[in-house]
């Protein structure tokens, strides 16, 4: 994000979307290994977050879909709930 916040100008703010993405693919990678599933999907919720940005709409809710279908309801209330709305947003 902090990348993102730093690029002003159209094409390094391509390269910054880019490299955020890449970034959090990694992230969600990392958790997946360590199986530490509310820190995935902090990490699916802002690359979807990106990808809304940059016109991946359906990756975005397809991705989102996917990793919230793994959850049980109850654990992480907020950030299942901060999901649930951003994939409400993904229409």
């Amino acid at each position: 994000m902090i990348l993102l916040a730093r690029s002003n100008r159209d094409e390094s703010q391509n390269l910054a979307h880019e490299e955020a993405g890449r970034i959090l693919e990694q992230a969600i990678e990392v958790a997946a290994s360590q199986h530490t599933r509310l820190f995935g999907l902090r990490a699916t919720v802002e690359l979807c977050r990106l990808w809304l940005t940059t016109g991946k709409r359906k990756q975005a809710r397809q991705r989102l879909t996917e990793v919230l279908g793994t959850f049980d309801e109850g654990s992480g209330e907020t950030d299942l709930r901060e999901a649930q709305a951003l994939l409400d947003e993904l229409g």
